[in-house]
């Protein structure tokens, strides 16, 4: 029996380097093995490796995202949420870029919000070009981002790199604010209904830096819950935990997110 070899590095090789993106830093290989085209390229960063991915995935720079999201924004009479609304990751490979509609606002309970979008992209492929909505309360200064759309069938490769039809980009984001103006109506039915011991045992589920004094856990187990409050409020005190804890990255904080959103869902409306 002929004993199995590891790869080794002389087994491994690049073929012509794209540079397409280069005034990004970014460069695009085609892996070869042996000698024969795999069917994976590698993406690098000034030198270093970023992802393998297969070879039909279409780098779209986060450069580029954010760019767009600034003319869309502008166009749709958007601003960021606050001056530094772009938002990395800890490997600076997936970015966030929230606006929000200054002149469109709801008052539920005693709090102002806004709603707005997100645009999001990644250069590792573990993120599509995508919007999501994105809600921002003045009180306590916290964003939540809620839905996702994807914006990737909007572009299209072409001779020296990519060429964005922005037309589609702005009426898929202007159709993510409606959706956001329903999250907002979303908020103001919360603010009626009281919370429930349902909702309070799956809240019973969060760590305690997340988990609001008022929901009582002991060994993992709900053990009692302050039935005066809100599903607003509580909601609120929840998505303020997310947000303004530093020991999150901006993945964090979106992950949590949907976590929240699975255990309060928002209701129809």
């Amino acid at each position: 029996m002929a004993k199995e070899t590891s790869p080794t590095p002389a087994m491994l090789s690049f073929g012509e380097v794209d540079k397409s993106f280069v005034q990004y830093n970014l460069y695009q290989a085609p892996i070869k093995f042996m000698g024969k085209d795999t069917r994976y390229k590698a993406i690098l960063r000034e030198g270093q490796l970023v992802a393998i991915v297969g070879k039909t995935y279409k780098l779209f720079p986060n450069e580029m995202a954010i760019e767009i999201a600034k003319d869309v924004a502008a166009k749709l009479g958007a601003v960021p949420f606050r001056e530094d609304n772009v938002m990395y990751n800890k490997r600076s490979t997936r970015v966030f870029a929230s606006y929000i509609l200054p002149e469109c606002e709801e008052v539920i309970g005693n709090d102002t919000v806004h709603p707005g979008f997100t645009i999001q992209n990644s250069i590792d492929a573990t993120l599509a070009f995508s919007c999501s909505g994105f809600t921002y309360r003045t009180v306590c200064k916290n964003g939540v981002m809620v839905g996702f759309k994807r914006l990737s069938t909007v572009y299209h490769k072409h001779t020296g790199g990519l060429e964005v039809e922005k037309e589609k980009v702005e009426k898929m984001v202007e159709s993510v604010l409606k959706d956001t103006e329903n999250v907002l109506k979303a908020y103001a039915v919360m603010a009626q209904e009281k919370l429930t011991e349902e909702i309070a045992k799956s809240i019973a589920k969060l760590s305690k830096p997340l988990r609001p004094p008022y929901i009582k856990v002991e060994k993992g187990e709900l053990v009692g819950f302050d039935q005066t409050k809100t599903l607003w409020e509580v909601y609120n005190d929840i998505t303020a935990a997310i947000w303004h804890n530093t020991k999150f990255d901006i993945d964090g904080k979106v992950g949590r997110f949907g976590l929240l959103h699975r255990l309060i869902p928002l209701p129809r409306v």
